[in-house]
């Protein structure tokens, strides 16, 4: 049975480190962003390329909301029976800002404050239920 680890937590908090590390098949919208520039088109290919995997695979976005859980769960493929777990990752909010100020200074890659804050709370309200 392959497994689908759905990985959960905001920016900069080490997902996109971990799923390299993790060896199964990665699927990430950021990866995909590189290739397409339509946000659409970006989660259109996202669940169609989720849709036809049958291998160990982990999820490499926020997945900050459940209802974001809840899409990758429904458009997983069907002919196959997944073993899914989820892996939270949480930093504190400072510590965020500061890999973020640092990831930028490496690679140019900026992520406003202003959505790691949203994304920091929308995360902390999905785990407290």
């Amino acid at each position: 049975m392959p497994k689908c680890l759905i990985l959960s937590g905001i920016p900069t908090s080490g997902k996109s480190t971990f799923a390299k590390k993790c060896g199964f098949s990665i699927l990430s919208c950021d990866e995909i962003r590189k290739e397409l520039k339509e946000e659409k088109l970006v989660w259109d290919k996202f669940y169609r390329e989720l849709n036809y995997m049958d291998v160990n695979i982990c999820i490499d976005n926020t997945n900050c909301k459940l209802s974001y859980i809840n899409k990758i769960k429904e458009n997983l493929n069907k002919n196959v029976k997944w073993d899914i777990e989820i892996k939270k990752f949480s930093v504190t909010l400072h510590v965020a800002y500061y890999r973020n100020i640092i990831r930028y200074l490496k690679t140019g890659k900026f992520i406003p404050f202003k959505i790691i804050k949203s994304m920091y709370k929308n995360y902390n309200n999905l785990w407290k239920k």
